[in-house]
């Protein structure tokens, strides 16, 4: 009876020191685990700012951004349609002068927001030190926004009322089209982020951005017509 008792006390002291090295290797791998999380955040804020500069800037992801994006495309899109409509056909009224002004108002802001406010993502990483996000703005496209920004279009229509000059003007504004070709990827971004059942993969966005660029030379292609006559 005694060796028997005294089996079933090592037994039972086995099994406590199986679950006591169980509770310590599970608590160990939490541990490293928080570490790791942990060492992952630093690494990405480190290598940028402090986490509180997150608050100081507008991430990619944020609906902010996103709204901002599709009001882009939408503004663009409009440069990128009446530039050669009214090249070809000239047909100037109050409602297109207040257009323009509206644009030049959005685009002198969308540049102010991306050199004090818009983080950006640079070879996968987040940026957001507004003194970094600032000097690439400034020495990526901040030229050719400012180029595009200048409302030199309505200056010349109401300092001399001359349409022709005003749609040549009016060819600055092209500048931004570049620009689109991001603001749609932003896009596209957003929808695949909300519902991963509208997602495109990317074949299928490539077929959508040709069908977008081979109508767009289309609208080109007659405004050109109509303007010599054909």
């Amino acid at each position: 009876l005694e060796d028997a008792f005294s089996q079933d006390t090592l037994v039972d002291e086995a099994e406590l020191d199986a679950a006591s090295t169980h509770q310590l290797v599970s608590k160990s791998s939490a541990c490293i685990t928080n570490k790791a999380r942990m060492g992952f955040r630093m690494k990405t804020t480190s290598s940028t700012l402090a986490p509180m500069d997150f608050d100081r800037c507008i991430m990619p992801d944020s609906l902010i951004y996103r709204i901002w994006s599709v009001a882009s495309i939408v503004f663009v899109s409009y440069i990128a349609l009446t530039v050669p409509y009214f090249v070809a056909f000239r047909e100037i009224s109050m409602a297109v002068l207040i257009l323009d002004a509206l644009m030049f108002v959005f685009l002198a802001l969308d540049m102010f927001l991306r050199l004090k406010w818009f983080a950006v993502v640079e070879d996968g990483e987040f940026i957001t030190d507004q003194a970094r996000f600032s000097s690439l703005y400034m020495e990526g496209n901040f030229k050719w926004d400012i180029v595009s920004v200048l409302p030199v279009a309505l200056l010349v229509y109401l300092s001399f009322g001359n349409t022709s000059l005003f749609v040549l003007m009016r060819g600055l504004y092209l500048f931004r089209l570049p620009r689109l070709h991001a603001h749609f990827n932003d896009f596209l971004a957003m929808i695949s982020s909300t519902s991963n059942r509208h997602s495109l993969s990317p074949d299928q966005q490539r077929v959508v951005k040709i069908i977008i660029t081979v109508c767009y030379l289309a609208h080109v292609t007659c405004c050109i017509m109509c303007l010599i006559g054909l």
